[in-house]
């Protein structure tokens, strides 16, 4: 239902739910995974979780780190995305940010 997918809570579910299935079927693709980790921090974000949102876009780079270029355009691009999260974190939450 695309109704439910404007509640963030509900669509952080069914991503993470996606990535168990990739987990029980094996299936290996770092491209898929890279994506959805991309979806939750998307989420994440719309739900005012920035931890959340962090956590996730560190995830969605190490995959893209196995799948692409460290110099790709996305990457670079999510590389200074976590920078300018991170220090909104630091403004709202000194000290509560992961590090690379």
């Amino acid at each position: 239902d695309p109704a439910s997918f404007q509640d963030p809570s509900s669509a952080i579910e069914s991503v993470l739910e996606l990535l168990q299935l990739y987990d029980q079927e094996g299936l290996p693709s770092k491209q898929h995974r890279k994506r959805a980790c991309q979806q939750l921090f998307q989420f994440s974000l719309q739900a005012s979780d920035l931890l959340g949102s962090e956590k996730w876009l560190m995830k969605a780079l190490q995959h893209a780190s196995m799948c692409q270029a460290a110099d790709h355009q996305e990457t670079e691009l999510m590389h200074e995305t976590l920078r300018t999260l991170r220090e909104k974190i630091e403004l709202y939450m000194p000290g509560a940010s992961g590090t690379d």
